[in-house]
């Protein structure tokens, strides 16, 4: 399959003994490729190693692709339809029926994010008509749950950003600036949160172990606490010194890992930072 430029990336598994880690690549080639993730030298570089197979074809490129925390599910997105994916004991990933696939008739979806609280698994889609719509995945025929904060709810741009923090609130960001809360145990109620709007699209938000929420975009990072508030960290040192460097560039993805933060740039510059658990400890 051609394979083409990545468009997303989500872990397929933790990393062994020896600092290789597998995961799933989303492409422009409407594929999904499997990969071989080496970080031995500590991480602070990464080498992507795609393997001999590869998943699909989607109908479009792979905006996104999200994973269950034990890496065995997986769902990714092109076009409106987002097929489901399973890893079997040897590693090997298969499709799943056709009846599991998401499929939305209201707009293509853009993002993912899985929330799982007990045997329960619901994905949530971020659309290109504005609204954050959900699915009860726990079943193998998935059922539609409707738009977040109800239909009226599509009155902002593409919906491009997801983040579940704390297991409970739904943080979502759109190409129009705007960033909401929802509470994921509600999903029909308004939201209960919305931050100042952004100076350009949001690209991709981030929940950090100690509280902190990043929101990344064309304006390049914000910091929040606190949720479902979301209060700006305004006059924090140790944020400044962290993302002040940012504040110039177009900020494109961020992922972590427990020790890092790995932040990628519009300009295809990708920037590790050590996070210090410690200096960042937080009452919460």
């Amino acid at each position: 399959a051609t394979r083409g430029p990545f468009w997303s990336m989500a872990s397929a598994g933790a990393a062994n003994a020896n600092g290789t880690a597998r995961a799933l690549v989303g492409t422009s080639g409407k594929h999904l490729a499997t990969c071989v993730v080496d970080a031995r030298d500590g991480g602070e570089t990464i080498e992507v190693r795609a393997e001999g197979d590869a998943l699909g074809p989607h109908t479009g490129y792979v905006r996104d692709v999200a994973t269950t925390r034990d890496g065995r599910t997986a769902w990714s997105c092109a076009c409106n339809f987002a097929p489901k994916w399973t890893r079997g004991e040897d590693g090997t990933w298969t499709a799943a029926a056709a009846r599991e696939t998401l499929r939305l008739f209201t707009g293509d979806i853009l993002r993912l994010c899985v929330l799982e609280d007990g045997d329960d698994v619901t994905v949530f889609c971020g659309v290109a008509d504005g609204t954050v719509r959900a699915f009860d995945a726990s079943t193998t025929t998935p059922r539609d749950l409707g738009a977040v904060g109800g239909d009226a709810s599509a009155t902002r741009g593409r919906v491009s950003a997801l983040c579940v923090v704390d297991g409970r609130w739904l943080v979502s960001g759109s190409h129009d600036g705007r960033v909401l809360v929802h509470d994921a145990r509600t999903l029909s109620s308004p939201a209960v949160a919305e931050i100042e709007r952004l100076d350009g699209k949001v690209h991709d938000i981030l929940a950090l172990d100690d509280g902190r929420v990043l929101v990344a975009g064309e304006f390049g990072i914000e910091v929040f606490e606190n949720a479902p508030e979301l209060a700006p960290s305004r006059g924090d040192e140790d944020d400044e010194e962290m993302f002040g460097r940012f504040r110039s560039l177009a900020i494109r993805a961020l992922a972590k890992t427990s020790s890092r933060l790995f932040v990628g740039a519009a300009s295809g510059e990708v920037t590790a930072i050590r996070l210090d658990r410690e200096r960042r400890s937080r009452s919460r």
